[in-house]
């Protein structure tokens, strides 16, 4: 079977679409199951573009439309999709991948942990498709101060694509606040290890606000510290029922 090497800015763009994916989600899902019967949904649009946008947008600009959603089967089994389509001036591409997450326990200090297990394919318009196989651990505690109720969390991830044989490896970290019923603060370090490819550090706080009882709208920009430098806005939809 022949061996495919996709391009370093490549692979990061496909980095940089998941990690989207998972920024237009639920922040503190990772540790926490859903409900029994709870269903979550995220719909989201991020725009990105690098430093030689500045001069010529058409050279990096890239946009990215995400889904994400969740179900609880039972109070321990949470099924879940994350898929997205990015277009740029490069390539398309497509991604999903379903996965379950079972939660491991929880400690007398509050601290929560997860596992969750994912299969899925990457499909990119000029270098083929592959299967992704994904391994996920995550921690996350809740806490309460004087701006209001808060929660933190660490999202770990190893997958695999077959048949490039390519392994990516992230690890994302979360804070968030929420001062009142109407309003949260979300501040994620998101990171990732991409193969022939620089190690990748991205920045992205956001805003969310309640829309109704079942709908809220999440606003956040994004910035490279470490890596390829780009800088993005995204936009998404909760809904919850």
């Amino acid at each position: 079977m022949r061996a495919r090497l996709a391009s370093p800015r490549r692979i990061l763009g496909a980095g940089l679409l998941a990690l989207l994916v998972l920024a237009s989600a639920r922040a503190e899902a990772g540790a926490w199951p859903r409900g029994k019967g709870e269903t979550f949904l995220a719909l989201g649009q991020a725009l990105s573009s690098g430093t030689p946008a500045l001069l010529a947008p058409d050279l990096s600009f890239r946009s990215f439309t995400t889904l994400y959603a969740e179900y609880g089967v039972t109070a321990r089994l949470t099924l879940g999709l994350d898929a997205a389509y990015g277009w740029g001036p490069e390539a398309d591409l497509w991604t999903g991948l379903v996965f379950a997450r079972w939660p491991l326990g929880e400690t007398a200090a509050g601290d929560r942990f997860a596992v969750d297990l994912g299969l899925g394919r990457r499909v990119e318009s000029e270098e083929g498709d592959d299967l992704r196989a994904r391994l996920g651990l995550a921690w996350g505690r809740g806490f309460e101060i004087g701006w209001g109720q808060g929660w933190m969390g660490i999202e770990a991830s190893g997958e695999r694509l077959i048949p490039a044989g390519d392994e990516i490896y992230k690890a994302d970290f979360t804070v968030g606040l929420k001062p009142n019923d109407d309003w949260m603060l979300i501040f994620q370090a998101q990171s990732g290890l991409y193969p022939r490819a620089d190690p990748l550090i991205r920045l992205a706080p956001s805003v969310v606000r309640r829309m109704g009882a079942h709908l809220h709208a999440q606003f956040g920009v994004d910035a490279t510290v470490m890596g390829e430098r780009s800088y993005g806005v995204k936009l998404s939809t909760w809904l919850s029922f």
